[in-house]
């Protein structure tokens, strides 16, 4: 599992995302992104991977602890409530 803010000094994190998703050695990581980026931001960066739980800021740690307990059980991960624009919810 990984969990990682998609701005970071001397990262593209979305780049960094889509590299982890199109290796098959980690098809089955969990994947979690928090960002300050919008919708927009993130598709003119290049997007995510459909399979990537995406989280705005500020950091919703209570439905990431749900997400983390639900993929931790072994569970199909559903969308959080609160949702906006697509965000604070499981994509996978």
């Amino acid at each position: 599992m990984l969990i990682s803010d998609l701005v970071s000094p001397g990262l593209d994190g979305p780049e960094m995302v889509r590299i982890l998703r199109n290796n098959p050695d980690h098809d089955a990581m969990s994947i979690i992104v928090v960002s300050s980026l919008d919708d927009d931001e993130i598709a003119r960066r290049g997007g995510l991977p459909d399979n990537v739980s995406v989280f705005s800021r500020p950091i919703p740690f209570d439905a990431i602890e749900s997400l983390l307990r639900e993929k931790l059980d072994g569970q199909a991960a559903p969308a959080h409530a609160g949702a906006t624009g697509g965000r604070n919810q499981a994509r996978g």
